[in-house]
Parts: structure tokens; C-alpha cells; sequence
């Protein structure tokens, strides 16, 4: 689909691919790509609202999408200290203070390790979150918190499971 499309159109794809020309890891063009899926939290739809957003007053290929329109219509960059205002404003609004959180614990660093927390808990493989989260080592381990309960739900059972074996060697 073309960027400019309607946003009917756009909300209608049926999957996305985005091109990250530049990362933090130095590796360039690397891809990413989404199914849509029902619910709230779809790529797809965020993705062509997104897309939509950008375009609706510009048609130039070169508008990114770290970009917004400010009050007075202009194009404006966002960057990582907007995102880490936006995220630690939504920590607020949740309570997360009350609950013993301070906000230097809050990034937009924490959004990839609710990721690979959640692709954990959802039980995909660490190659799948790696891949996802364009991790080339183990590093997203140090995301993936082992005090959570969810992650040890039926390993008692497993581990108290009698199987016969010989240890051969």
C-alpha cells in the first residue's frame, strides 16, 4: 500500500514490514515484520495510524517516523527524551511511585524489556526474542526477571516427575 493511502485502507493491511535503517547495535537495514492480530494492541493497526498521522499533510518519502506534527503544522523530530517523558508520565499515571517505583527505574529501555518479559511468559523461544528484539547475544536475558512466578508455574510437578534413565559417558 502506498504511505498516502486512506486510513481505511491502511488499518485494512493485513500485515507490515518496517525497515530499521539504523540501530544502536550498528547493523543497518535490518527488517521487522508483523502479522495483524485482533485486539488492542495490534502492529499493524498502530503502525497504519501512525503512517497515516505522517502522511495526511505530506506527501514526501523521506518523512520518517519518529516525527510528529507540532501545533502550528510543522514537522518536528522526536527524540529518545520525548519517548522517556511520554513513558515515565504513563509510570505516573499508573501509580507506579506508590507502589515503591522511582522514575530513574523508567525508560523507553524499559518498553524492550516488557517485550522480551512478555514474549517469555507468552512462551516464545529465545531465538523468537532475539530475532524480535534485533538482539545478535544473549544480552536479553538480563530482561527476563526470575522472580516471576508465571515463569515457574508447573516446574515443581516436573521436576518431582520420576523418569528412569542411565546416565551413558
Amino acid at each position: 500500500l502506498p504511505h498516502n493511502s486512506p486510513l481505511s485502507a491502511l488499518l485494512g493491511a493485513d500485515s507490515a514490514t518496517i525497515c530499521v535503517e539504523n540501530q544502536k547495535n550498528g547493523k543497518k537495514g535490518s527488517t521487522v515484520h508483523h502479522k495483524a492480530c485482533s485486539g488492542s494492541f495490534c502492529p499493524v493497526k498502530a503502525l497504519a495510524r501512525r503512517v497515516f498521522n505522517i502522511f495526511w499533510g505530506s506527501n514526501s518519502e523521506d518523512t520518517i517516523l519518529n516525527h510528529v506534527y507540532t501545533a502550528d503544522g510543522s514537522l518536528s523530530r522526536v527524540a529518545d527524551r520525548d519517548i522517556n517523558t511520554a513513558i515515565r508520565w504513563g509510570a505516573v499515571k499508573d501509580g507506579l511511585l506508590q507502589r515503591g517505583y522511582t522514575l530513574d527505574r523508567v525508560s523507553s529501555h524499559s518498553l524492550r524489556a516488557a517485550g522480551a518479559m512478555a514474549l517469555k511468559l507468552n512462551g516464545c523461544s529465545g531465538e523468537t526474542i532475539k530475532r524480535v528484539g534485533r538482539w545478535s547475544s544473549d544480552t536479553y536475558l538480563t530482561y527476563i526477571h526470575t522472580q516471576i512466578g508465571a515463569l515457574y508455574e508447573g516446574l515443581s510437578e516436573k521436576m518431582a516427575t520420576e523418569i528412569m534413565f542411565q546416565n551413558v559417558g
